[in-house]
């Protein structure tokens, strides 16, 4: 007997899951027995990508611990930059309520995964005295922990720009808060980790025109 899951995707119509997942458009939809088993293969095929692509960092042992970990961080605001669309799309359902236990999962996984490469930079910074670190490994999954409520928090701003668009402003400072939080928690100096987000917030606001201008309603998260 047919599985029901094969007419069910996670966002509703398969298109929508060959976005999210392009890495995964070629399953058929009822390989997974769940949602549940698609957002994990979706989670540990994306993250896995994004620690091979950090990797390189990690090898450059002639740079600094601060340096490392503004280009460990970069990589992701750059990431973010060019799939923008990608970014709405996940946010528009991680979300929401009834799959704050798949978030809660897809969170966890990245944090087993990033942490120990986060914690190398933190012991090397720690070495050369740069952070001021007791617990290196412990220290590195609460600042994944922090990115993990700091992304929460701009969830529902990132789509309430067309109706709000001073959010880009309060996006900017949440942003500002972060990094604040990360270098005061790493004992690091004032303004020694310093991203630059611009691109992902004029990627944020180009997308949303663009969506505007398709006639795509801006429904938020429910």
């Amino acid at each position: 007997m047919t599985p029901e899951v094969r007419t069910i995707t996670f966002f509703g119509r398969l298109g929508t899951i060959r976005l999210i997942c392009p890495c995964l458009s070629g399953f058929e939809s009822d390989y997974f027995v769940s949602k549940e088993d698609l957002l994990n293969a979706c989670v540990e095929v994306k993250t896995i990508a994004f620690v091979e692509q950090i990797k390189p960092i990690l090898e450059k042992t002639e740079l600094s611990a601060v340096e490392r970990l503004n280009r460990f961080m970069g990589l992701s605001a750059g990431w973010k930059a060019a799939n923008i669309d990608l970014v709405i799309e996940v946010v528009k359902v991680l979300y929401r309520a009834e799959n704050a236990t798949l978030l809660q999962k897809m969170n966890q996984r990245t944090i087993e995964l990033i942490s120990p490469l986060l914690a190398a930079i933190i012991e090397q910074g720690e070495a050369e005295g740069s952070f001021d670190v007791a617990h290196p490994k412990d220290t590195a999954e609460m600042i994944l922990h922090l990115s993990n409520i700091y992304r929460e928090m701009n969830a529902r701003a990132l789509l309430d720009i067309r109706q709000n668009p001073s959010v880009v402003t309060t996006i900017k400072r949440r942003i500002d808060a972060y990094l604040e939080a990360v270098t005061r928690v790493l004992g690091a100096p004032v303004g020694a980790i310093n991203i630059d987000y611009s691109d992902f917030l004029d990627a944020l606001v180009q997308e949303d025109t663009r969506r505007a201008e398709r006639g795509e309603k801006n429904n938020g998260i429910h």
